[in-house]
């Protein structure tokens, strides 16, 4: 019984009505406070700037993202694979020197724009997604991770979903988002003259 109710005390499960355990409690909140230099370091690794009320924006779809998570835009996405796979496979070698050349130092700002496009559009289908499933989507911004801008989306309303395929089908909805891009690109690039494009 003691051990039990020494948790309840340690976990702040009941009032604390003595006055010793309170002055304990207080004591112990003190102790538990970082000091600036650990806020500074915290915000320093990850901060939020909200930018857009998402429920509200993902309401006025016209539909556009929901034929984008269609079956037959995936369909169209798996025959675009099998094309690119296959003429990207013929030219192999002139990959990897497309790859080489477009990791330069000057086509970097090129690249970080790409980048950001691509986790903006996996963000949107996290949110789009959340959204048709019934989910709240409060807010979408951009979150800076080591002081690198990356968009971000609140989706953590998708955890009330009772179903499993459908938590599943919200997180998954990103991966698949960045996996079209890849296709599409992949076979653009078959297409496209040699160069930055």
């Amino acid at each position: 019984v003691l051990a039990v109710q020494d948790f309840l005390l340690r976990h702040e499960l009941v009032a604390a009505d003595d006055p010793r355990v309170l002055a304990g409690l207080i004591a112990r909140e003190r102790r538990s406070q970082h000091g600036w230099l650990q806020k500074l370091l915290h915000s320093y690794l990850f901060m939020r700037f909200p930018l857009v009320d998402a429920d509200a924006w993902l309401a006025k779809d016209p539909g556009l993202l929901r034929g984008l998570a269609s079956r037959g835009t995936g369909l169209l996405t798996m025959v675009a694979f099998a094309v690119a796979a296959l003429m990207v496979s013929r030219e192999w070698g002139v990959v990897g020197e497309s790859f080489r050349s477009a990791l330069s130092l000057s086509n970097l700002p090129a690249l970080g724009c790409a980048l950001f496009f691509a986790k903006a559009v996996h963000e949107l289908a996290h949110a789009s997604t959340a959204r048709r499933l019934g989910c709240r989507v409060p807010t979408m911004g951009i979150a800076l991770l080591v002081m690198c801008p990356l968009p971000y989306t609140d989706t953590t309303d998708s955890w009330r979903l009772t179903d499993a395929r459908a938590r599943l089908q919200v997180a998954f909805a990103g991966i698949r988002a960045e996996l079209l891009i890849a296709v599409w690109a992949s076979l653009a690039w078959a297409f496209l003259a040699p160069g930055f494009a």
